[in-house]
């Protein structure tokens, strides 16, 4: 009836978050995706990892609790809008995937903000040592000229 009809939404929903979430190692070993699928009849993926080739069990709200619409023990709510099942979990990946990019860009910003303050800092270093260059060659040359109007002043007061 329609209890039966909507588990096997349920199932096939499942099935699909299944199928979006392989992974790229898992992907490999997906050599027959319905096979993967085999609880569209109502069956539920074993928990023992041996069945589904070392895939992780993704059960359906009912196969826990019998009834269709109690999920609150689930990974998964139904969404009356859109009429299908919402999984909690994936939600909260998606929320941390979009917190996650935005920490990298502001990061990011951050490390060029940072970088472009360094090549600012690392002229103005440069400019800074030539200033300095410049300064003790002057330097040197107003002690050499000190130093030589002291011995022509002690020569011209010595010579009286």
């Amino acid at each position: 009836g329609a209890l039966g009809a909507a588990a096997a939404v349920a199932a096939a929903a499942t099935c699909a978050r299944r199928a979006e979430h392989a992974t790229a190692t898992a992907k490999a070993s997906l050599d027959d995706p319905e096979a993967q699928c085999s609880d569209l009849d109502g069956s539920v993926p074993s928990t023992d990892g041996g069945s589904h080739r070392g895939l992780p069990s993704f059960r359906g709200a009912s196969s826990r609790t019998g009834d269709l619409f109690n999920t609150s023990d689930t990974g998964s709510e139904f969404d009356p809008i859109t009429g299908a099942f919402v999984d909690k979990k994936h939600v909260q990946r998606e929320r941390n995937k979009l917190a996650a990019k935005g920490y990298r860009q502001r990061k990011r910003i951050s490390m060029e903000s940072v970088e472009q303050e360094l090549e600012e800092a690392r002229k103005q270093n440069v400019v800074l040592q030539q200033t300095n260059t410049v300064l003790r060659t002057e330097n040197g040359l107003l002690r050499e000229q000190l130093e030589f109007f002291r011995k022509a002043l002690a020569g011209n007061l010595g010579a009286r």
